[in-house]
């Protein structure tokens, strides 16, 4: 939940609501549970790009983080903030 507040403010520039936290950890938690079964998939989506991912880190929980992340960059608040 930290992580979700912090990377949440950090791109949009203010606090989540509860239902913004509640959705993104649910979709945390899909996606986890996704790339747990689809490893190669989590493999694919952290090649892209130049950073290698992350020692430490499982990579499920990686692969998750990224789709979290790749969210939270999208969304319009996030694009429009002045």
């Amino acid at each position: 939940k930290d992580r979700i507040e912090h990377g949440f403010a950090l791109a949009v520039g203010r606090s989540p609501n509860e239902q913004e936290i509640e959705l993104l950890l649910d979709l945390l938690h899909e996606e986890q549970k996704r790339f747990a079964k689809e490893p190669s998939a989590a493999t694919a989506l952290l090649s892209v790009g130049a950073s290698e991912p992350t020692e430490g880190i499982p990579l499920a929980d990686h692969a998750a983080y990224a789709i979290i992340g790749s969210v939270l960059l999208n969304l319009d608040e996030t694009i429009t903030k002045g």
